[in-house]
């Protein structure tokens, strides 16, 4: 393979992982804006990845309750913060209560 064809994948790579890098950013951002917009989340931490057009979505919310109710309320409201915000990929949420 000639070096400038092999140069020219190199960059390719690296410009493609880079716009993955930003967008994979801007996904867990977007997350953590919806979950610190409900009252009582404390902290909200996601990473988003993306593997052959298999996105990936982990995160976990902090949340400032004492009573499995009111956590469970505001569980609710953040599933709801998500449903409503213009996140299109975001269409399944897997809840691991961790407590």
């Amino acid at each position: 393979m000639p070096v400038a064809v092999l140069a020219a994948v190199v960059v390719a790579v690296s410009v493609i992982s880079y716009a993955f890098d930003v967008k994979n950013k801007a996904c867990a951002e977007d997350f953590e804006s919806a979950a610190l917009s409900v009252s009582g989340v404390v902290t909200a931490d996601f990473t988003c990845t993306s593997s052959f057009g298999n996105a990936q979505k982990k995160g976990r919310v902090t949340l400032d309750a004492e009573i499995e109710e009111y956590a469970v309320a505001l569980m609710e409201s953040v599933l709801r913060a998500y449903a409503e915000t213009d996140m299109g990929d975001a269409t399944v949420a897997y809840v691991d209560d961790v407590s």
